[in-house]
């Protein structure tokens, strides 16, 4: 699905220099009002960024617009992220117990794998603004291309009682041997 840009964001998807690249993403969430909780700045693929759950609303009008994804329900808890993905990089071939994702390049653009099976199917690209639903328990896998992708994700948990987090990853197959 394709939706219209909210605004435009200053990062560098052609840099070379992944502190930059983190701290350009970091900047783009604290200019806006966004308050950090969690993140890491040396995933081998990347990056990550994790807003507080109590601005999902505002994370998803300003990353994917007002009038999208009308059918999330913000009565359950959702964690909204960043992602950085580098060029040519790939996250681990995974799912996940408790959550289902979204996610959206608001700049670059990356390759996603996704497939009910532990086997991986043809990657397909995903072009900036596009949006791509993960359900629970559905292999996945993102794809650095020849730049920076950096995709707002918002993590849906499928069981409130018991919310996810970073340690609910299945790895099938990872380049990093984690």
């Amino acid at each position: 699905m394709m939706l219209p840009m909210p605004a435009s964001y200053a990062f560098d998807t052609s840099s070379k220099d992944k502190p930059e690249a983190f701290q350009q993403a970091a900047r783009i969430l604290l200019s806006r009002g966004f308050k950090l909780i969690d993140f890491d700045s040396l995933k081998p693929w990347g990056f990550y960024l994790s807003v507080d759950e109590s601005q999902a609303k505002a994370f998803k009008d300003e990353f994917y617009g007002p009038d999208a994804l009308p059918d999330l329900d913000f009565s359950l808890p959702l964690r909204p992220k960043f992602l950085g993905v580098a060029p040519g990089l790939r996250l681990s071939w995974q799912w996940h117990h408790r959550r289902s994702e979204i996610w959206r390049p608001i700049k670059g653009e990356f390759q996603v794998v996704l497939s009910k099976t532990d086997k991986e199917a043809q990657p397909r690209l995903v072009e900036q603004n596009q949006i791509v639903n993960i359900p629970q328990g559905m292999r996945h896998r993102g794809i650095g291309t020849e730049n920076w992708a950096l995709i707002a994700e918002i993590w849906r948990h499928t069981e409130p009682a018991n919310p996810s987090n970073e340690d609910d990853i299945v790895r099938v197959q990872d380049d990093f041997g984690r």
